[in-house]
């Protein structure tokens, strides 16, 4: 499971879904900012 990783909770080996994070309307959005893309100030927050 590596796409999306960040928005579900993946467990076992090989890794499965176990529960999204965020409902379906937060993931679409979340993924449509990408933030990644932004400037470093964001990642100062992790």
């Amino acid at each position: 499971m590596r796409d999306g990783a960040a928005l579900f909770h993946c467990g076992g080996n090989p890794a499965r879904l176990i529960r999204k994070r965020f409902d379906d309307d937060l993931i679409e959005y979340l993924l449509k900012l990408k933030w990644w893309d932004g400037p470093n100030v964001l990642m100062h927050w992790a």
